[in-house]
């Protein structure tokens, strides 16, 4: 019994942090589910904090993972209200003062000792925040107190730090870019080279499963079985670029009329972006070929039902996990040819990358695929291979690993 105890004490404590707040499910919840399951456990123990309670955190309990459910307060804007007052400018300034003042109380510095003495009491040697050095600044003040190493993934492109997060930024032990594009956009910002480490996310295989088929979900949708289907997972966002794919489907019908488009993934009705693709739908009359699911636990079903996947980013993408699981399952990927999916794919051999926010391209690229299953299959299985050899969970977790042994020492 002293022997085990003396072993478990011995156990590095990693505590994950996942600072999305919004209420959506996405890839870096996915990506933190991966890393979690798959370390070392008898290296380290992981302990999970998210600021809501939702799937993922329920799978990791039954994993007999420690998850923790912080309150999820938003900053006092008194602004929005000022707008729309007469105040004069003078008092509009006095209110903003009383604002920020208010926030770095309630919401920086008191959680900040909060998180401190949390770390402590749980014996925290590690904290590592899963977003971005834009986020969980209180968390980085929190393990500077407790003298605890911290880290964060870089998930997402800065284009330009604010001089709070460049100051915040020092005091992390490594920065871990999921991408070479990430990697280049945040070490242009004066950030030390030297703490930062490029990590690919990898495929999790053991948690990669079907469970719907193909032929339910044509059913539940009314696609026939003749009805060739593209689609995109990913929430609706305009950055995300689902309106050109449903350009491209308009222009697609012409010589493909059953054609399907499924829009898989969360969508806010009163958003202007959702609003603006459901008048380009009904401008085009293609109601019945374009499908919103909304929110999938798992997207493996609807990837599955897919002849295309199309990665369609206007803007460049920090690395692109749907990406990769669409290769995992040997469908061919359409991509757009900025940032991160450049690292992944070799045009023309594991898949194809064309211009973003090309409507007439897309299109053009998608007939030739969708009328050439021959092309299909050798494409897809050639993204079967890419995936195998470079980016298993396997391969990230290892890494990761290291940066956690090398802080350690």
């Amino acid at each position: 019994m002293k022997f085990v105890f003396s072993y478990l004490n011995y156990m590095k404590k990693i505590l994950y942090i996942e600072g999305c707040r919004d209420g959506t499910i996405g890839g870096s919840h996915t990506c933190l589910y991966s890393m979690v399951t798959n370390i070392n456990r008898n290296k380290f123990q992981p302990i999970v904090v998210f600021y809501d309670d939702h799937h993922i955190a329920h799978k990791l309990r039954d994993l007999n993972i420690k998850v923790h459910i912080f309150p999820n307060k938003k900053p006092i804007i008194f602004t929005r209200k000022l707008k729309k007052s007469s105040f004069k400018k003078i008092t509009s300034r006095l209110f903003l003062l009383l604002q920020k003042m208010i926030n770095f109380s309630s919401y920086f510095l008191r959680p900040a000792l909060y998180n401190a003495l949390f770390i402590k009491k749980n014996n925290i040697d590690i904290v590592h925040l899963n977003n971005s050095v834009n986020g969980n600044h209180e968390w980085i003040l929190a393990a500077k107190i407790a003298c605890t190493k911290i880290i964060t993934h870089q998930r997402g492109i800065t284009n330009k730090l604010s001089h709070t997060v460049k100051f915040l930024g020092k005091n992390l032990d490594a920065i871990i870019c999921i991408s070479k594009t990430v990697f280049k956009d945040i070490s242009r910002q004066n950030l030390k080279a030297e703490k930062l480490k490029i990590v690919y996310d990898g495929i999790d295989f053991s948690s990669f499963k079907i469970s719907m088929d193909a032929k339910s979900i044509r059913e539940f949708y009314s696609i026939d079985t003749t009805d060739p289907v593209v689609g995109v997972v990913g929430n609706i966002k305009q950055w995300k670029g689902q309106e050109v794919v449903v350009r491209a489907v308009n222009i697609l019908k012409k010589t493909l009329p059953g054609i399907k488009c499924l829009l898989v993934g969360e969508m806010f009705e009163g958003d202007p972006y959702y609003l603006k693709i459901k008048k380009s739908i009904d401008e085009f009359s293609i109601a019945n070929n374009v499908i919103f699911t909304g929110f999938q636990k798992n997207p493996a079903d609807f990837i599955n039902v897919m002849d295309v996947v199309v990665h369609s980013s206007i803007e460049p993408e920090p690395f692109g996990m749907v990406n990769l699981e669409a290769m995992y399952m040997r469908k061919p990927v359409v991509s757009t040819n900025i940032g991160g999916p450049t690292e992944v794919f070799t045009s023309g051999k594991d898949g194809i990358l064309i211009t973003p926010g090309n409507p007439e391209h897309l299109a053009q690229t998608l007939s030739l695929l969708l009328n050439n299953r021959g092309l299909r299959q050798k494409i897809g299985e050639e993204a079967h291979k890419t995936i195998m050899r470079k980016f298993t969970i396997n391969r990230t977790v290892e890494e990761i690993e290291k940066c956690y042994e090398a802080l350690s020492q």
